[in-house]
């Protein structure tokens, strides 16, 4: 028996030109600089710097909640149960006293809304039908 691969063929060239050769001085292994970009950005303006001490996640000119979002925020609250939770969490940890209770009403919306809408039906469907095969 012959032993197969002691002739190994060379591997077939690359395609295309070879790069050109390093310029005299530089190493293979030393990549260039990178570009410049231009400048680095400007800094923030004082007193427009996010999360300011005395305003915790929030920017010191954001205003409270309107009475339109309020009542937005409440029919989602009533409908999408999901959505008022989510508002409660969002809004709750607010500085302004009235986001906060605008959050815990979409909390409690939310959850009256779960109780009507999922919770009674399936009690209901549940304590009527023994009563159905009476």
């Amino acid at each position: 028996m012959e032993q197969q691969g002691t002739n190994v063929p060379p591997p077939p060239p690359g395609y295309g030109t070879p790069p050109p050769p390093p310029p005299p001085g530089q190493g293979t292994n030393v990549p260039p600089p990178p570009p410049g970009y231009g400048l680095p950005p400007p800094p923030p303006p004082p007193g427009m710097q996010y999360g300011m001490p005395g305003y915790p996640g929030m920017m010191p000119g954001q205003p409270e909640i309107d009475g339109t979002m309020k009542i937005i925020f409440y029919i989602v609250s009533f409908f999408i149960f999901l959505a008022g939770i989510i508002i409660f969490i969002i809004y709750r940890n607010k500085p302004h006293p009235e986001d906060q209770k605008v959050a815990k009403n979409c909390l409690i919306i939310s959850i009256v809304s779960l109780v009507l809408f999922v919770v009674l039906p399936t009690l209901t469907s549940c304590l009527c039908l023994p009563l159905r095969y009476m």
